[in-house]
């Protein structure tokens, strides 16, 4: 998201990424972590195609999901944030 993709396209592209990269992981060490990673950027890559060829309305809905999710995680930390800084405050 930092280098401009929308929210939905980098979870997409990230998690096709990292779940092949664990499959491929699960064979012997070296040549293992050196096809993860391979296979992690080729996938990642062909998943940001497949992201863009999605009709913009699919894409608008996968963003708006993820940012929801976000939205509700920010939330939700800031609620357990304030709970534990009110009991701090009322113990100190």
């Amino acid at each position: 998201m930092h280098t401009g993709k929308p929210p939905g396209k980098a979870v997409f592209s990230g998690v096709a990424g990292a779940g092949a990269a664990a499959l491929v992981a699960s064979t012997p060490v070296g040549w293992g972590a050196l096809a993860a990673v391979g296979v992690g950027v080729g996938v990642g890559v062909a998943a940001d195609f497949v992201y863009d060829a999605l009709p913009q309305g699919v894409q608008d809905k996968i963003n708006e999901g993820v940012e929801a999710v976000g939205n509700t995680v920010v939330d939700g930390a800031e609620a357990v944030g304030d709970a534990v800084s009110g009991a701090w405050n009322a113990v100190f």
